[in-house]
């Protein structure tokens, strides 16, 4: 090494720099490398802009918008992966001792690896707030397993960059490996509770049972659904309470989303006055029917309107119908302009509805006839005797 040629620096620098040494390397070789820092830089910037160039003629003849790959969220660090491999290029040209050039292409090539994994990580971080931004638009509620992941995959990252920095400078990762996983087994058991709730969400998330936004009914709780989240679901009820339950809760309780729902069932009875004349009956079924048949809004081949019963002083009638809708609020729109045409047909028709009450009818009680009584018990012992006739469990011949 002593015996080597000077290098293309020594000859052109003055002997003054190159003769003078510190720490066993000559200032002009420890300028160079100063300086070779920022003319990395920039001459990574320069080739960003040459990169640009054929994408903004190309931009310009279609008379698009452009934007920079600098000023992209890939920018920064591609510059930084480009001005790092002209550097590392410059330092073999400086050709500095062997033991300093080892030692910093080792720290160049740590640098290298995490600015290449700063840029995964750009690209998954837009490719998971696209995601994201559309569960939301949809409102799936599904942005939560995505962030999670996200969150996974930095640590996952940061994790895979720590290792092949250690790998780069000479330590044995086969034993940090065998810490890691012994460490996320103890991990595992302390946090099973965690993990429970959150294997739960997940499911939650991956089955697609449930969105942001629907009516649910969990346990004896009604409410509309607003997070879901990896460890619970958050639920406000109909008197604004805001019930959180766990995930993992979940699969031990009834649930059911009402929002899923195609279409809502009307099923009602209601009495009509029993003066009501067989064909004031027939008339107010006929309009009826009509008025269902004839409703948008309405399921018109499972529908029905039938008399069901005497209920009492009144003739019970049943309404079965199938609305066509799946949002409750539209739903009690509809019901209520059905009740109010079936209220015009029934006063139309001339009778009306019968409320919960009972006829009683006044009349002047003459008591039995003992007479009569007398004389048909006689006539019945007659025909008892004769065996004419039988009472429940008596045979003819009287053996039985």
């Amino acid at each position: 090494m002593e015996s080597e040629a000077p290098t293309l620096v020594d000859r052109i620098l003055p002997a003054t720099l190159t003769n003078r040494r510190l720490f066993e390397m000559s200032e002009a070789k420890w300028l160079g490398w100063l300086f070779s820092i920022p003319i990395s830089w920039l001459l990574a910037w320069s080739a960003a802009i040459l990169f640009n160039v054929p994408a903004w003629i190309a931009s310009q003849l279609r008379k698009r918008p452009f934007t920079p790959v600098w000023k992209t969220y890939v920018g920064l660090p591609l510059q930084c992966i480009v001005a790092l491999l002209i550097h590392r290029l410059w330092v073999y040209f400086l050709a500095i001792p062997l033991l300093y050039r080892l030692y910093y292409a080792r720290f160049l090539a740590t640098l290298l690896v995490g600015c290449f994994l700063w840029l995964v990580s750009r690209i998954m971080d837009q490719a998971y707030e696209h995601v994201v931004n559309r569960m939301r638009a949809d409102k799936n509620g599904g942005e939560a397993i995505v962030i999670l992941i996200q969150r996974l995959s930095r640590i996952v990252l940061t994790i895979v960059g720590l290792v092949a920095a250690l790998a780069i400078f000479g330590v044995n990762v086969k034993t940090t490996l065998a810490g890691l996983g012994i460490g996320g087994l103890a991990i595992a058991l302390a946090a099973q509770k965690s993990l429970e709730n959150l294997i739960g969400g997940v499911s939650l998330l991956m089955d697609k049972a449930v969105r942001i936004g629907d009516s649910c009914q969990i346990g004896d709780q009604v409410g509309t659904v607003e997070d879901i989240g990896l460890r619970s679901l958050k639920l406000r009820t109909q008197d604004q309470t805001l019930c959180i339950i766990p995930n993992g809760s979940l699969a031990q309780m009834q649930f059911q989303n009402m929002a899923r729902r195609r279409k809502l069932l009307v099923n009602q009875t209601f009495l009509l006055r029993i003066e009501t004349r067989a064909e004031q009956l027939r008339l107010v079924l006929n309009h009826v029917q009509t008025m269902l048949d004839q409703h948008p809004a309405i399921e018109s081949e499972t529908f029905r309107v039938r008399v069901m019963c005497f209920a009492g002083a009144a003739f019970q009638v049943e309404l079965f119908v199938y609305v066509k809708t799946g949002d409750w609020t539209e739903f009690t729109e509809i019901r209520q302009d059905m009740i109010l045409k079936i209220a015009e047909i029934v006063e139309a028709s001339g009778t009306g509805f019968a409320g919960p009450t009972q006829l009683a009818y006044v009349s002047t009680d003459k008591g039995v006839d003992a007479l009569k009584a007398n004389d048909i018990v006689h006539r019945a012992n007659e025909a008892r005797a004769n065996d004419v006739f039988q009472f429940p469990g008596e045979s003819r011949t009287g053996t039985d």
